[in-house]
């Protein structure tokens, strides 16, 4: 059960990680043993393909705890939410750019408007 999970596109995390641990609980009460890695592992892998790249994020950490994975993978979820609150304009893609980029872009994006 725990290798076919698969959280859907749009669903809340926090849905998906409660079903998650009901799973791994289960497995639990059945006498099975699974390390912190091996919970991390699985729940990475269950995640939708929309999390790819902070997987391969989380992947490079060293000592990635199920809570740390959790944790980050939830700051993702309010990062993107805002992202789409805050900037249906197209300028959502610079926001994580370097401060450099991001001016030459608002700049870039006014010249656009004016005409230039």
């Amino acid at each position: 059960k725990l290798n076919k999970m698969k959280g859907e596109e749009g669903q809340p995390l926090d849905v998906h990680f409660a079903a998650f641990d009901l799973v791994v609980m289960d497995l639990r009460a059945a006498g099975a043993a699974m390390t912190e890695t091996e919970q991390v592992t699985h729940l990475l892998m269950s995640l939708p393909r929309s999390y790819e790249h902070i997987v391969t994020v989380l992947l490079a950490m060293e000592e990635l705890t199920l809570r740390k994975a959790k944790a980050r993978l939830l700051n993702e979820e309010v990062r993107r939410s805002e992202m789409n609150e805050e900037e249906p304009t197209g300028r959502a893609a610079f926001l994580g750019a370097p401060k450099k980029v991001h001016g030459k872009m608002l700049a870039l994006q006014r010249a656009r408007t004016q005409g230039l």
